[in-house]
């Protein structure tokens, strides 16, 4: 059986893959981790399938493993919580919100799930479900002042955009889910997704494996589809960009 704290280490890295934080090309790696597992430890090996399957972009993969991971372990908080950080890189936030959801239900007093969801609903623009989570927490500890700092700036920039322009973070979330499954239809590698603020949108940055040529083709074809669906409030808070992965030497 591995260790608890390699596959800790073995959560962290692929969460830096998933995040652009880490930009190993080879997989290698993470399977064979994934295969030593695999004999004594089935929920361990099933979240390292998802999660190798989250950067692959293998959305069924995701799906597959991980549910076959929280049913055998009874959803174990931590498994949902793993789930919910591949889904919402993968543009899955609605179900990214409720496996976080599912994961304080079952540990609604720890701290570390706790900061989790608050993290979790704000990346997804689900103001209210954050606020609850941090007001949840702040009955069990004291918030640390930097992340309460934060949190307060990010809340307010994010509720004040959503209002100005009637949207909200649903409209957002099927935005994402949109873009997510029109890449993958388009045969694309996404590498990762980075989010950035200006001052009236959100620009999310989809890195794909490609050279800036098919970057460019990938982001006017995913605009064509865009303009061709009804509008959505979401459109007036959320742009979008293909960008081509830059690797780095050995």
């Amino acid at each position: 059986m591995i260790p608890q704290k390699k596959f800790n280490e073995f959560v962290l890295l692929v969460n830096e893959m998933l995040t652009g934080q880490n930009s190993i090309d080879d997989l290698g790696y993470l399977e064979n981790v994934a295969r030593k597992i695999e004999p004594n430890s089935y929920n361990e090996a099933k979240m390292a399938y998802g999660m190798i399957a989250a950067i692959k972009g293998d959305v069924d993969g995701v799906y597959r493993q991980f549910n076959a991971a929280i049913m055998n372990s009874g959803h174990d908080p931590q498994v949902l919580s793993n789930f919910s950080a591949a889904l919402l890189n993968i543009q899955k936030t609605k179900d990214a919100i409720a496996a976080m959801d599912k994961a304080i239900e079952v540990a609604p007093d720890d701290p570390n799930f706790l900061f989790i969801a608050i993290d979790t609903n704000l990346k997804a623009f689900n103001i209210e479900g954050a606020k609850k989570f941090r007001d949840q927490l702040s009955k069990l500890i004291e918030i640390p002042h930097d992340f309460d700092e934060s949190f307060t700036m990010k809340s307010e920039f994010i509720s004040q955009l959503l209002e100005a322009n009637g949207a909200t973070w649903i409209d957002i979330a099927n935005r994402l889910d949109f873009v997510g499954r029109e890449l993958h239809n388009q045969e694309n590698k996404l590498r990762f997704v980075t989010q950035s603020y200006c001052d009236d949108s959100i620009v999310f940055s989809f890195v794909l494996d490609a050279d800036v040529e098919e970057a460019v083709k990938a982001e006017g074809l995913l605009h064509e589809k865009i303009a061709s669906l009804p509008f959505s409030p979401a459109d007036t808070v959320v742009a979008f960009s293909c960008e081509p992965y830059e690797r780095t030497a050995n």
